[in-house]
């Protein structure tokens, strides 16, 4: 087990600090499931927390998930290669929601929140909330042709039924019904080192 300390700042859409925002820490060791550390932002938005963990040649030492209500949840992984003095910077998206037929410029960063199954994008999210029931269809198209980018589309279903999330592709077609949420992530690959803008376009047919 190595000592590890870890620390940054949790900000908003606008890169406001984020006050009171519960950051969660769960170390890695091999055989055990270790007790997860909570830590909450203070008034300039930083938190630090510390902990003992192994060193994964491939999953890291942990996971790290920030969280407040009204904002999407930020998870990151704490890799391999991380030092023992890290810093880890969140941010908190207001959740956003939107109509079918409605469209929106995103831009997604590369230490924007991890997404797909295993963590293996960056992404922003969408809410989309069906006016009513029909075929929904999700669209990004990118700014820049060269992005490596893929569109995951999960929708919000009632307990027992089976989770089927939809991913990687830049369309995505689905029936829903009224009421239903969709959330659409805007993806882009783990190790990217730039930022990649898109337009998410949606409509519903009945």
């Amino acid at each position: 087990m190595l000592p590890f300390r870890i620390s940054g700042t949790v900000t908003d859409d606008e890169g406001r600090p984020v006050v009171g925002a519960k950051v969660t820490i769960a170390p890695w060791k091999f055989g055990e499931s270790l007790p997860r550390l909570i830590v909450m932002s203070d008034a300039a938005g930083r938190y630090h927390a510390d902990f003992e963990a192994m060193r994964d040649a491939v999953g890291g030492v942990g996971t790290s998930v920030a969280e407040q209500s009204g904002h999407e949840t930020h998870l990151r992984y704490l890799g391999p290669a991380v030092p023992q003095d890290m810093t880890q910077n969140f941010h908190l998206y207001r959740v956003r929601r939107i109509a079918p037929g409605d469209s929106v410029a995103l831009t997604v960063r590369p230490d924007d929140p991890s997404c797909g199954f295993d963590g293996e994008w960056v992404c922003r999210t969408v809410r989309i909330t069906a006016t009513r029931a029909g075929t929904l269809t999700i669209r990004l198209t990118s700014h820049d042709p060269q992005d490596q980018t893929g569109l995951e589309v999960i929708e919000r279903v009632p307990a027992g039924v089976p989770f089927r999330p939809k991913c990687c592709a830049p369309e995505v077609t689905m029936d829903v019904a009224a009421g239903a949420e969709v959330m659409a992530n805007a993806l882009a690959w783990w190790d990217t080192k730039v930022n990649h803008s898109f337009t998410l376009i949606t409509s519903l047919v009945e």
